[in-house]
């Protein structure tokens, strides 16, 4: 019965993830960081659909990450890394919900923090800049949150020169909703008060 919970949420999380990106965040051009918002702006460069370069960053990422890291250490990875390009090829076609990049960028966040505290509370992850850091951490014992952080900045800066420096502040803005949503579906916001009876 866990496992069936497991993989439910794992589906639902990564489906909402590329639904957030493909008619939210991709249409406008809002690159708030990871690895699907490192597609939107290398598919900008290459001139190609997200979802292609999605699909190659993915599969690279996976045989270089066999490499350092061993085929034992990213089994829990590959589902979450493989079905978010999935989606976002599947659902690549559909219209955007809306043209606003402010809405998008909200939007977007909320979409993309449940889906993410969806694949963490089921004890899964979505591969992406996290195997990176898993990398990094092996060779040069960099923290993992230190190299995400930084590889999102990035990606955002990127976006900035990209798009437009007002697209990234969009960004910018979407990291903080994604953040703030993830925690809240974690349970990591919630508090406790202790109360004395005399």
């Amino acid at each position: 019965m866990n496992q069936v919970k497991h993989y439910t949420s794992m589906l639902a999380g990564t489906f909402i993830i590329a639904v957030s990106f493909t008619l939210l965040q991709g249409p406008n051009q809002i690159a708030s960081g990871g690895l699907t918002g490192a597609s939107l702006v290398l598919s900008s460069i290459f001139n190609a659909p997200s979802a292609i370069i999605l699909w190659v960053t993915t599969l690279f990422l996976l045989v270089i990450c066999c490499y350092f890291l061993g085929v034992h250490s990213i089994l829990k990875s590959v589902i979450g890394s493989l079905l978010i390009p999935f989606f976002v090829y599947l659902t690549n076609d559909l219209p955007p919900l809306t043209n606003d990049p402010l809405l998008a960028s909200i939007c977007g966040g909320l979409g993309v923090g449940a889906g993410l505290g969806l694949v963490f509370r089921s004890g899964g992850n979505t591969g992406g800049f996290t195997l990176i850091a898993q990398i990094l951490h092996k060779i040069k014992a960099a923290k993992h949150s230190t190299s995400i952080m930084y590889m999102d900045a990035a990606v955002m800066i990127a976006g900035g020169l990209i798009f437009s420096s007002e697209k990234a502040l969009y960004a910018l803005a979407g990291a903080f909703v994604t953040r703030k949503t993830m925690d809240i579906i974690q349970g990591k916001n919630t508090r406790s008060k202790l109360v004395y009876i005399i």
